[in-house]
């Protein structure tokens, strides 16, 4: 039996224990040093079990971050940080609840976003875009231009832009 024919034999249940929903270690470290870095909190007390409110919006973020951006399911979550998978789906909540309601919080998840999402494509293996201020900036300081290079690297600059 080939690889298609084992995929169209197995029930639903099989299929999504059989796949493993993943993300790299150095990913997952460097989500939690995002969103620590943006709420100002030591990156060790991000999945500390405490009630404190900038730790608890914290979690709920970060828990909130693998589920729509990485899309990694609450029970492997909850394995991963050592919380029920019920406290991921009111992390969930929670954050969309906030994101309506809060200004403050809103703001702070609109600066940590775009990082998160940069750091998603990097992962999917996709090349990041070279904006046209960036290019510009690149030519007017050859340091910043080889300080801020991406995969495509300093001598593509000025051929890849992006109107």
């Amino acid at each position: 039996m080939n690889k298609e024919e084992n995929l169209k034999a197995m029930t639903k249940k099989e299929f999504r224990s059989s796949t493993v929903q993943y993300l790299p270690e150095i990913y997952n470290k460097r989500l939690a040093t995002i969103i620590c870095h943006e709420k100002n909190i030591p990156q060790e007390r991000l999945l500390e079990k405490t009630r404190e409110r900038e730790i608890v919006e914290s979690r709920q973020i970060y828990m909130y971050m693998l589920i729509e951006i990485f899309k990694i399911g609450p029970s492997e979550i909850g394995r991963r940080t050592g919380f029920d998978h019920a406290t991921v789906f009111h992390s969930k909540k929670k954050v969309n609840e906030f994101l309506e309601t809060e200004r403050r919080y809103r703001e702070s998840f609109e600066r940590i976003l775009p990082e998160v999402k940069e750091m998603k494509r990097h992962m999917d293996g996709e090349v990041p875009q070279v904006s046209l201020s960036f290019v510009i900036r690149a030519k007017t300081s050859r340091r910043l231009a080889l300080k801020y290079k991406t995969r495509l690297g300093a001598r593509m600059i000025s051929t890849n832009l992006v109107y």
